[in-house]
C-alpha cells in the first residue's frame, strides 16, 4: 500500500510538472465558465498563466472524483 501512495505522490507531481509547463507555454483551454468568472473576478489571462505557471500542489484527495 505504501508504493501505491508514493506513486500516486509521483504521478500527482508529474501532472503538475505538465501543467506548469503548459502554463508556461500557453497551452491551455479555458471554458466559456471559467471565462465568464475571470471576467467577473477581474482576473486576467496574464495573472492566471503566471499563477498556473509556478503552481504548487497544497492538498490532495485521491479518493475524490
Amino acid at each position: 500500500m505504501e508504493s501505491d501512495t508514493l506513486n500516486g505522490i509521483s504521478d500527482l507531481e508529474d501532472v503538475l510538472r505538465r501543467i506548469c509547463a503548459q502554463a508556461a507555454t500557453e497551452n491551455i483551454r479555458i471554458t466559456q465558465n471559467a471565462h465568464q468568472e475571470m471576467v467577473e473576478e477581474d482576473i486576467t489571462l496574464h495573472a492566471l498563466l503566471e499563477t498556473m505557471a509556478s503552481g504548487q500542489i497544497l492538498e490532495n484527495y485521491p479518493e475524490h472524483r
